[in-house]
């Protein structure tokens, strides 16, 4: 089968392969697995930073990137976008000929110009929705009342099918009155083979260079304000304070709307005077490694709108066998059984995050029970050979019927 999958931002960093971003790390594994499966796939995707001239070609997909002008994420970039990604699936589509195209957005306004393309090229289309179809994003009221109506009533029903990544998209879908048998659940994937619970926490951290005697807790993420970093380096003041052998790893990513909270993050750190204690990690290549060298993660994102609403860092630390502090938000509860396979906190409360980050560093045993509990849930649900058979299944229905 020839397979397109269509998103935006889905090009490495600076050339290189590091992939930033739940949705764009799900694409790609989803892309890994079918490739061994034997399917061709193709990735048509946008390019704000404009890093690239030509495809590029890689072992599992060749990616197609789209050069865009206009600001991220403004109404200026969402129709540039729209209207070059439908120009560069036509015309890559007159050569290859695909059996079925796959969007995978947080945003259910991606179904306009998937449905353009759709129509245009005669080819069934899947959407995958990451996020809630109430998550508006940075387009709010304006999109609420002129587009989500017309979204709702003419755009999504033109969908062949709607993935959602959680059972809280499928959910919020339906209040949408999209009918249910046009909605189908398959989660996220995860690389078990680079995520897993078997990998040396002593080797994973001699081999990043760190402190063999220090509990380290990460956060792993971008600069965004709706990932709650704030929040969380408020929590860390007096746990830093207390467990004296404990360092805070922040390994952080992010596009240049987000330099303005870097700096009021990296100021709260100054004010605190926590700065000999936190180590500050730019885009990192082997999440594995580092999630393998850690204690504890911390998810304290403060909504999931527009993201994947089960956060791709919460699986892939629950897989490497650590046990995960999350907020409570979107449908991290799906997956997090609250003291069993991880840790359930408030969004936005810092008391909450330093109490349950206290506990699991006073009750070193408990911890390793979280961490082992949350590996065996996410190798039975989410791993690339289970995630991948469901997708061809959705693949094979569409193009039958």
């Amino acid at each position: 089968m020839r397979i397109c999958l269509l998103g935006l931002e889905m090009t490495p960093l600076n050339g290189k392969d590091i992939f930033i971003g739940g949705t764009v790390n799900n694409v790609i594994r989803l892309s890994k697995g079918l490739t061994t499966h034997k399917h061709e796939v193709h990735i048509v995707t946008s390019d704000i930073n404009r890093n690239f001239r030509e495809d590029i070609q890689t072992p599992w997909a060749v990616i197609h990137p789209i050069p865009v002008h206009g600001p991220y994420v403004s109404a200026v970039y969402a129709m540039e976008v729209a209207t070059k990604l439908w120009h560069k699936t036509l015309k890559i589509h007159s050569q290859k000929r695909f059996d079925i195209i796959n969007v995978h957005t947080g945003y259910t306004a991606m179904s306009a110009p998937a449905c353009m393309i759709s129509m245009s090229v005669h080819v069934p289309v899947a959407l995958t929705l990451y996020s809630t179809a109430e998550g508006f994003g940075s387009f709010g009221n304006l999109y609420k009342r002129i587009l989500t109506p017309i979204e709702r009533g003419f755009f999504l029903p033109k969908m062949g099918k709607i993935i959602a990544i959680s059972k809280n998209v499928r959910k919020s879908l339906e209040n949408k009155n999209i009918q249910s048998e046009r909605i189908t659940y398959i989660p996220p994937a995860v690389d078990l083979e680079q995520f897993n619970p078997h990998t040396s926490k002593r080797k994973a951290k001699e081999e990043l260079g760190m402190d063999e005697e220090s509990s380290l807790i990460l956060y792993i993420g971008s600069w965004n304000p709706d990932k709650g970093v704030n929040t969380l380096v408020d929590a860390m003041r007096n746990i830093l304070t207390d467990f004296c052998e404990t360092k805070f790893v922040l390994a952080l990513a992010g596009v240049e709307q987000d330099n303005l909270e870097k700096e009021r993050i990296r100021n709260a750190i100054r004010h605190l005077d926590l700065e000999s204690r936190v180590i500050e990690l730019g885009p990192v290549r082997d999440v594995g490694k580092l999630m393998a060298a850690s204690d504890i993660i911390v998810v304290p994102y403060l909504n999931t709108n527009g993201i994947a609403d089960q956060p791709l860092t919460i699986i892939e630390a629950m897989a490497c066998g650590r046990p995960v502090v999350a907020t409570n938000v979107g449908g991290v509860g799906e997956i997090i059984n609250n003291g069993v396979n991880g840790i359930l906190v408030s969004p936005g409360q810092s008391s909450e995050i330093e109490e349950a980050l206290r506990f699991l560093l006073e009750n070193r045993r408990e911890s390793e029970t979280i961490g082992a509990n949350a590996a065996c849930c996410i190798s039975r649900s989410h791993g690339i050979y289970h995630v991948v058979p469901l997708l061809e299944r959705v693949y094979e229905e569409l193009v039958r019927s």
